[in-house]
């Protein structure tokens, strides 16, 4: 009895070894179809056997660029051969060629199992269609369904501008009938160009062109400044991508590729004879000035402030002049530049000036000379002269402080200016503050009294949590390392893990690195919160492609969307990479 259980149980643990048994890789390439016309859709198939899911697509081999090949997906199937186990994939992609010959198509290079290999070159004979050649020699343009399905549009605010004027340009895209496997490559500009970014309308809207509802998307928008003369091409936008141009039951999917026509722009010269003191600026621009206060005591302080605003060619005004004289002293400057509604600027600066001397000062702000693209001729705004009354006796502060609106076609026109107030540090007259009064005493000392109690409460502070602050710096110092440890650990095991659970674990190491590299809590780790958070640490291409990470997280785990271990893996590498840019970026 013990020896035929023995028996039975080697037989059977050698039916199981047989099953699972490692098979040799063998690699098979096939075409649907190996004669078709111009623009024909023909499917070609790659079947691999005994490669499980470790295959990688590393380069198809084209002979000539009328063809175009795209991806379609990997489907796989396992059977048992003579009692062995084998697992097979096929790879589909289509395939289209745009004029007539005989074209090789391959070697495909794969990688499987870390090991290259190559298929077989097939080939494909391709002839023009009689509709075609009759519509060609009588030189029509040929129609194509497609137009009517997708839409890839160029919008060029302007297509003949001055040096350094600006123009914006925006690529929409209109979709009627779903599309996969896209891939985009933006428009070329011309490399001395300064372009800023416009932030892309991220919801998508229906539309009526062409008698069609569509769904619009924008794809990209950028503001250009060029700023040498001449003629500027820019390359074509290109999606390409993997759609339908016809919607029935028997839809089939065929590789489709748009591009944006070519935009040729016409950079001009500036006008000469420019006016006295023009250094370049170009657009529709406004200056505000103020000086407060204007009459004051020695020692006092008073702000200077300008501000310049509207559109225009912002990246090439450093700062507007301004003059005072030997006795009065500039105590610190500052600058800044903000954005409204994505276009519109606002750059200010502001100057602390002194008086030392007793009397009547004079300062002066120079003029500010520009190029007007609406009215398309220099204009010239006007410099300004303030006067300070400086006294030696006690200051008192005056209600005629003034505040000058700049303007090229009305000099005399008045409005606000909303001021930042300094808080000054520096007591003035330590003999009058020991005059003054019983209350003023009392105020300094309740201010000193109230100042102890500020520094006692952040030492306590300091000392309760210095344990948590040290936790959070080794976590941040460690975040990286952290994150490569479970990356390695997941792509050890992805083949063991399901889809599912495989998506769940990037998801937690992707938070966990964010969480401990930029000390955010895991309910701001969303596309609205990660853009409030980490605004001062990312730049928005960064910020971009996490929300792109995150959405198609979210898109896997919670759309019921299938996600094979190739994809899986891919996946994986691409969050590597992006991890480890940011990573490097953030410790430069």
């Amino acid at each position: 009895m013990v020896k035929k259980l023995s028996f039975g149980f080697i037989f059977l643990s050698l039916s199981i070894f047989s099953i699972f048994a490692e098979q040799d890789v063998g690699i098979k390439i096939s075409a649907n179809k190996y004669n078709v016309i111009e623009d024909e859709v023909f499917k070609i198939s790659i079947a691999v056997s005994g490669a499980s899911n470790d295959i990688k697509i590393m380069d198809i081999k084209k002979t000539d660029p009328a063809i175009v090949i795209q991806y379609s997906g990997t489907m796989s199937n396992i059977s048992i051969i003579n009692g062995v186990m084998t697992s097979a994939l096929t790879l589909t992609f289509y395939g289209k060629i745009s004029k007539p010959g005989e074209f090789d198509i391959g070697p495909f290079a794969l990688k499987i199992k870390n090991i290259d290999h190559t298929t077989d070159i097939i080939k494909i004979n391709v002839t023009a269609s009689p509709d075609q050649q009759q519509e060609k020699a009588l030189g029509k343009n040929i129609s194509s369904d497609r137009s009517q399905f997708y839409l890839l549009e160029l919008n060029s605010s302007k297509k003949t501008v001055y040096v350094n004027e600006f123009f914006d340009v925006k690529i929409n895209f209109y979709n009627r009938a779903g599309i996969r496997n896209e891939n985009y490559k933006k428009l070329v500009l011309p490399t001395i160009a300064w372009v800023e970014r416009l932030p892309v309308m991220e919801n998508v809207k229906k539309v009526r062109k062409n008698n069609y509802i569509y769904v619009q998307q924008e794809v990209e928008k950028q503001r250009v400044f060029i700023p040498k003369s001449g003629t500027y091409t820019i390359t074509p936008a290109v999606l390409n991508f993997i759609g339908v141009t016809s919607l029935s039951f028997f839809t089939t999917y065929e590789p489709i590729v748009l591009k944006t026509p070519t935009l040729t722009l016409n950079v001009k010269p500036l006008p000469d004879n420019p006016p006295k003191g023009f250094d370049g600026a170009v657009g529709v621009f406004k200056l505000h000035s103020s000086l407060s206060p204007t009459k004051l005591k020695v020692k006092e302080p008073v702000t200077l402030k300008i501000t310049l605003e509207g559109e225009g060619n912002f990246q090439n005004i450093k700062d507007i002049g301004y003059y005072v004289d030997d006795s009065i002293e500039v105590y610190s400057s500052k600058s800044s530049f903000d954005t409204k509604n994505e276009i519109y600027k606002i750059k200010k600066w502001e100057i602390l000036l002194v008086p030392s001397k007793p009397g009547k000062h004079k300062i002066k702000l120079n003029g500010f000379s520009y190029f007007d693209i609406n009215h398309k001729k220099y204009l010239s705004i006007g410099r300004k002269f303030y006067t300070l009354d400086v006294t030696k006796g006690k200051y008192k502060k005056a209600e005629d402080e003034y505040t000058f609106i700049h303007d090229a076609g009305d000099k005399n026109k008045i409005g606000e200016f909303n001021e930042i107030r300094y808080i000054k540090l520096k007591l003035s007259n330590k003999k009058s503050i020991f005059r003054s009064n019983y209350w003023c005493k009392c105020i300094i000392f309740i201010y000193i009294f109230i100042f102890a109690c500020i520094i006692l409460f952040v030492v306590i502070k300091y000392l309760a949590f210095s344990n948590l602050n040290k936790m959070s710096f080794i976590r941040e110092k460690s975040a990286y390392k952290n994150f490569i440890k479970n990356i390695n650990s997941l792509k050890k095991n992805i083949n063991k893990t399901s889809s599912k659970k495989g998506i769940d674990t990037i998801s937690n190491i992707v938070e966990t690195y964010f969480i401990w590299k930029f000390n955010i809590d895991s309910i701001e780790f969303t596309n609205r919160g990660i853009q409030d958070k980490l605004d001062n640490y990312l730049s928005s291409d960064d910020i971009k492609v996490l929300k792109d990470i995150i959405a198609q997280l979210d898109m896997i785990r919670f759309g019921g969307h299938e996600i094979t271990q190739h994809e899986l893996l891919e996946f994986v590498n691409r969050i590597s990479d992006y991890i480890k840019r940011v990573e490097f970026k953030e410790n430069e």
